[in-house]
């Protein structure tokens, strides 16, 4: 059983260094025969070390494809300051919005939104679920005519699923939280209340970045 442990963790390592070092980056593919004939060891020692590694988000498992090296994660605080930015660019779009007196397609924005939670719930690929929250956020900032700010919104929200936590069962809150409040702003932009939009705004930004901070506690 010991033996066992110790080529798993063997396979382990090996796999993480190669990833950490960069000399596999994103998307390389993981070929277990190949990390098999090179260390000298069986596959299922490999299998275990690749399902470990894309529990802790180093891998992406796709179905039928294979496991594939994760896109690089983002700091705690990297995503912290990339919040904060993102909670200044939205309030100022809110702005926007009530000072020229539009309104939304809440009905297409929240049925992206509802997609989306139901994807969360399954076994989407990442790349998938960033494409559908870009897809939401640029529907959101349709009314946004400045592409620069635009794309840097998108670019932060897909930070959702970049950012480095330790289960993935967090990216799911995170990214639960996110949705959650978005559909609150949109009901309260809809009702004329734009106050009440960037208090919204304030809360779940405030949220996200604390569950964050929370891990980082819990794991020092």
């Amino acid at each position: 059983m010991t033996r066992v442990n110790k080529t798993e963790m063997k396979a382990y390592d090996y796999i993480k260094n190669q990833i950490l070092m960069g000399s596999w980056p994103s998307p390389t593919k993981i070929v277990e025969q190949d990390i098999s004939n090179t260390l000298n060891i069986s596959r299922s020692p490999v299998r275990v070390a690749i399902k470990r590694l894309t529990n802790e988000g180093f891998l992406i498992c796709e179905p039928y494809k294979g496991a594939f090296v994760a896109p690089k994660k983002l700091s705690k605080q990297e995503f912290v300051d990339r919040m904060e930015l993102f909670e200044m660019l939205l309030q100022q779009y809110l702005y926007l919005l009530e000072s020229h007196d539009l309104r939304l397609n809440n009905q297409l924005i929240l049925f992206k939104l509802d997609e989306f939670n139901q994807a969360l719930n399954q076994h989407i690929p990442a790349e998938e679920l960033a494409y559908m929250l870009k897809n939401i956020m640029m529907t959101i900032l349709v009314e946004q005519s400045n592409r620069y700010i635009s794309q840097t919104m998108v670019s932060i929200s897909e930070d959702l699923l970049k950012v480095s936590v330790h289960h993935l069962k967090k990216q799911k809150v995170m990214c639960k939280i996110f949705i959650s409040g978005l559909v609150q702003m949109l009901n309260d932009i809809h009702e004329g209340d734009f106050p009440r939009a960037r208090k919204e705004v304030r809360i779940f930004v405030n949220k996200l970045m604390l569950e964050v901070i929370d891990e980082t506690a819990s794991v020092s």
